[in-house]
């Protein structure tokens, strides 16, 4: 069972069961927006969580259409990465 409380401070989390990246509002990053759609996630336990803004990951490798993240504020001190 995936638990948040096993992970460092901040950390970037490989999730396969992830539509797009859901990430920390900490997390490095280029072009912050505001979310004119915000979109809504269901967590395992039940929890509603809303995206507040949108930006594009800060991860130099990755191609420019695969940065594009939502910022969830209410993930505390983790992101999920969609792989």
């Amino acid at each position: 069972m995936f638990s948040l409380t096993q992970h460092n401070r901040n950390s970037l989390v490989s999730d396969t069961g992830d539509t797009d990246h859901y990430i920390h509002p900490n997390t490095p990053n280029v072009r912050k927006e505001e979310s004119l759609q915000p979109i809504s996630v269901r967590v395992p336990n039940g929890d509603l969580l809303r995206s507040t803004n949108t930006f594009n990951l800060k991860l130099p490798k990755l191609k420019e259409s695969d940065k594009k993240s939502h910022i969830i504020p209410t993930l505390k001190n983790i992101s999920l990465l969609s792989t």
